[in-house]
C-alpha cells in the first residue's frame, strides 16, 4: 500500500503533519488561488464586468450608510467567493485526512465491549 493509504495509530510520536498528502493539497490549494487572484487582477485591469452578489449586497449597503466599501481583497464578481470556497474545500479536505489524529478515537464503554 501507499504511504498515503495506511492508517497511522493516533499515539504515533513520529507523525507529522506536513506529510506528503498535506503538502500536495497545500500546493494544489496554492495553485488554485494563485490562478484565481490573477484571473482577477486582469479583469480588474482590462475593465471586465463580473458582477455578482456579494457586489450588489456590498453597493446596497453602501447607498444606505451613504459611504462606501472597501473590501480587503478586491476581486471582481464571485472570484472571492470562488477563492473562499476554494480555501475551505482543502482546508476541509486536509482536517478530514488527520481527523484521527487530532482528535482521537473514542474507547469504547463497558457496555458496548460486552456487545462485541
Amino acid at each position: 500500500m501507499s504511504a498515503l493509504n495506511q492508517a497511522e495509530p493516533a499515539n504515533d510520536k513520529s507523525y507529522q503533519f506536513f506529510d506528503g498528502f498535506t503538502r500536495v493539497m497545500l500546493a494544489t490549494m496554492l495553485v488554485l488561488l494563485v490562478g484565481i487572484f490573477i484571473s482577477g487582477n486582469y479583469m480588474s485591469a482590462h475593465k471586465l464586468a463580473g458582477i455578482g452578489t456579494d457586489d450588489k449586497v456590498n453597493n446596497l449597503a453602501a447607498a444606505t450608510i451613504h459611504g462606501t466599501h472597501h473590501p480587503f481583497v478586491q476581486l471582481p464578481g464571485d472570484a472571492e467567493l470562488g477563492a473562499f470556497s476554494v480555501a475551505n474545500f482543502f482546508a476541509g479536505v486536509i482536517v478530514g485526512y488527520h481527523w484521527l489524529r487530532l482528535f482521537g478515537t473514542r474507547t469504547p464503554s463497558p457496555a458496548e465491549e460486552k456487545k462485541k
